[in-house]
Formats: structure tokens, C-alpha cells, sequence
């Protein structure tokens, strides 16, 4: 990237992030080099947003944070192409962390039995975590530092430092037997 490109995009999130706080008055916090796609939301209802020091978050990203909700980003956070991250309750995602494209993350779910509101719980990613493409991870878990969690996983229960989470699958090939007397 050139550098008057380079220069252009801290200029546009300088004036985005200045217009963002004071709309959302000073609900969202940052520091002044961050690199997010002007395609990418940052969303404030009643709660905060915090973005740490040259996060990235690229296009078709919604960073939301609804209800009281509190979400932080630790420094160099990278958030690929639209991923769902929405707070009604607390999520944390630690510093050096990389989320891969299409990726949800909820603090919450519907409170099915009454079928009114939610029901939430707090979401703490540690630092240096990587997080595949098409994972879900879902209220009240903690993935330990240093974790890699595999495409496609849906994360329900907390997950220790240092180790791989993969979805075990088992792929199946069948051939197709051509029936006798057919062409």
C-alpha cells in the first residue's frame, strides 16, 4: 500500500472515530491507529465499545454492542471479512488475537422458554488466539491464551490454554454404481 493511500485511510478513521464518539457520546473508546474498512459498522445502543491499539476489522464486520453490553478489543486484533460480534452482556477478546472470515460471536441467546429476552453470559477471548474461518463461539466461555480454534467449530465450553480445537468429522466418499442394461 502506498503511502498517501496509508495516509488517506488514518485520516478517514481519525475523522470516522471522532464522529462515532460523539455520536455515541464517548461510548466507544480507541486509539488513533486503527485500520477499519469503511464497510465495516461499529454499532453503540446503550453500551460501550473499546478498540485497542492498530486493530484491524475489514469489510461486511459488525461490531455491535446492544443493551448494557461491554465489548473490548485488546491491541492488534485482526477481525476478517463479515464477522458477527454483538455484546448484550461482556466480551472480551485479548490482544494479538486473529478471527477469521465469517465468524459469530454472542454473549447471548433468546430465552426460548419464555420467548421474551435474553438470556447472557460473558465471553473472554485471551490473547494470541486464532479463530477460523465459519466458527460460532456462544455465551458464558473462555478460550485460554494461545488456543487455535479450527474452521467450522462451534465453541460451548470453555476452551484451556494452548491447545487446537477441531470439529472431528469424518468424511465419507460413496461411489455411485452405474445400474446394468443403462447407459
Amino acid at each position: 500500500m502506498n503511502k498517501i493511500k496509508s495516509g488517506c485511510i488514518v485520516l478517514y478513521n481519525i475523522i470516522r472515530f471522532t464522529l462515532l464518539k460523539v455520536i455515541n457520546l464517548n461510548r466507544i473508546s480507541c486509539s488513533l491507529i486503527e485500520i477499519i474498512s469503511p464497510r465495516a459498522k461499529l454499532l453503540v445502543e446503550k453500551g460501550e465499545i473499546e478498540v485497542g491499539y492498530r486493530c484491524k476489522i475489514l469489510e461486511g464486520s459488525i461490531v455491535k454492542s446492544s443493551k448494557e453490553g461491554r465489548l473490548t478489543l485488546g491491541s492488534r486484533v485482526f477481525i476478517n471479512r463479515n464477522c458477527n460480534i454483538v455484546a448484550h452482556n461482556n466480551i472480551f477478546i485479548g490482544s494479538g488475537t486473529t478471527i477469521g472470515p465469517n465468524v459469530s460471536i454472542y454473549d447471548h441467546d433468546h430465552d426460548f422458554k419464555t420467548r421474551r429476552g435474553f438470556i447472557s453470559a460473558p465471553i473472554k477471548i485471551e490473547n494470541n488466539v486464532w479463530i477460523g474461518a465459519n466458527v460460532v463461539i456462544l455465551k458464558g466461555v473462555t478460550i485460554g491464551e494461545n488456543s487455535v480454534i479450527a474452521a467450522g467449530c462451534v465453541i460451548t465450553k470453555n476452551v484451556p490454554d494452548n491447545v487446537v480445537v477441531k470439529n472431528v468429522i469424518k468424511q465419507q466418499i460413496i461411489e455411485i454404481k452405474k445400474s446394468e442394461g443403462k447407459s
